[in-house]
């Protein structure tokens, strides 16, 4: 009998509503249809209930890859990896893996995608003939959406450039083998991360060097280069280097001539690159364990 009462006043229907009862509703009803205006634009509530996200990345000249984030009704959340051979179709998978997400982890990512409102992104056009396409989708309850987008920069493509940082961010945290980091790494020059190189440690000092470096970067390899000490034995890691152009060759060669004590951990691209520079095939290291034994008799 209780709700049966109610149901007319819940209805809208009973005849002795007051001025001020019919004001109430008429701002309630504003309320929820902006309410449904800004569902349509963001995730609904409770927050990452029920989420699905799918990225599938294509580079050019890299195997493409596929990061998807489930989280349950539960709030159990999972990322997965799936790297895939571009050219041997025998043995289609190079690697796959997953992990649990953290709770900080599914805010973090959940908020980045939301704060881009990716439920409102649109289709950015191919305009090259390289770079990388990204296929989302998107699903939260009876929410869909799917986007493609074609190598988005910061400064043309600010929220889909935050998309692939949510991304690519979450999944360097989950996957930390070094097969993983490397794909990332690579993966990651063909969007907006800056400069592929990066101080690791200051005692010892160790700084990476990887990916392909190229002729935008270079007022920014010439800092990163010049701020190396010149009184402190040096390990370069360039495991993961795939080239650079002659360009760069004065920049190291003056690294070498103030700083002697320089040890190189080379891929096979880099031990090229390097002797063309002029270094010591003594100072071109096998192993990190024969690279760290190297500075520490300097």
């Amino acid at each position: 009998m209780k709700y049966q009462l109610l149901l007319p006043l819940l209805l809208g229907t009973a005849s002795c509503s007051t001025k001020s009862e019919k004001v109430a509703k008429a701002a309630s009803a504003t309320s929820q249809q902006k309410a449904q205006v800004q569902q349509a634009e963001h995730f609904t509530n409770p927050p990452f209930r029920c989420f699905r996200y799918q990225g599938k990345f294509y580079p050019s000249f890299l195997s493409p890859a596929t990061i998807s984030v489930r989280i349950n009704r539960q709030g159990i959340g999972r990322i997965h990896l799936t790297v895939y051979n571009r050219t041997d179709t025998l043995q289609p998978v190079v690697f796959a893996d997953s992990a649990f997400l953290s709770e900080q982890q599914m805010r973090r990512f959940y908020g980045a995608l939301d704060s881009a409102a990716v439920l409102t992104m649109t289709r950015v056009p191919q305009t090259g003939t390289d770079g990388i396409t990204v296929i989302n989708q998107i699903a939260q309850d009876k929410a869909h959406h799917t986007v493609n987008f074609w190598s988005p920069r910061k400064a043309n493509y600010p929220r889909e450039h935050r998309v692939v940082e949510a991304v690519l961010g979450v999944a360097r945290h989950s996957f930390t083998t070094v097969q993983q980091q490397e794909y990332f790494e690579r993966l990651e020059q063909y969007f907006d991360f800056g400069l592929p190189c990066r101080v690791t440690s200051t005692d010892p000092y160790e700084v990476r060097i990887y990916g392909y470096l190229s002729s935008n970067e270079e007022a920014a390899l010439t800092r990163f280069v010049q701020a190396f000490p010149s009184d402190v034995p040096i390990l370069v890691d360039m495991t993961n280097f795939e080239g650079m152009g002659t360009m760069f060759y004065p920049l190291f060669r003056s690294l070498l001539m103030r700083n002697h004590h320089v040890m190189w951990l080379p891929s096979v691209e880099a031990a090229k690159q390097l002797e063309e520079i002029g270094v010591a095939k003594s100072h071109l290291a096998t192993s990190r364990e024969e690279a760290r034994k190297a500075l520490q008799h300097w």
